[in-house]
């Protein structure tokens, strides 16, 4: 599955990015990767790097990118759970049962504040050649 999304999203955005990322080449190398991570895991995106020689500032770019969607992605797939019902006579005096469980969405307002923060001192402490890389 992560594979047909890896190809249906080159071929859905290829001309976007091929234009951003310096041709086709680098752009199909990107999706490879990106799809060799979400399949294994990062070891897999750095030997595709590797092996396909993709510049440095494009892996900080492709790594960035998949982090910021991943914080984005994983707090809306867990708010679309639904709330886990208990039967009240095998709930622990010390457990509450929460309705529409808004303490999901409180974790992943958090996340995006700890994920903004991350990201702003990165970029006050990069190297300037580093900074407005895409």
């Amino acid at each position: 599955i992560c594979f047909l999304g890896g190809v249906f999203g080159i071929l859905l955005f290829q001309s976007s990015l091929i234009d951003a990322l310096g041709g086709r080449p680098k752009a199909f190398a990107l999706a490879s990767a990106l799809t060799a991570k979400n399949i294994g895991s990062g070891l897999n995106f750095l030997a595709v790097v590797e092996a396909l020689h993709v510049p440095p500032q494009l892996i900080v770019a492709a790594l960035a990118t998949d982090n910021i969607l991943g914080l984005l992605y994983f707090p809306m797939a867990s708010g679309l759970m639904p709330t886990q019902r208990h039967d009240k006579s095998t709930i622990d005096k010390t457990e509450a049962v929460v309705e529409g469980n808004p303490a999901v969405w409180t974790h992943a307002v958090f996340t995006l504040i700890i994920a903004g923060t991350i990201a702003g001192v990165s970029r006050a402490v990069a190297p300037p050649s580093l900074v407005n890389v895409v």
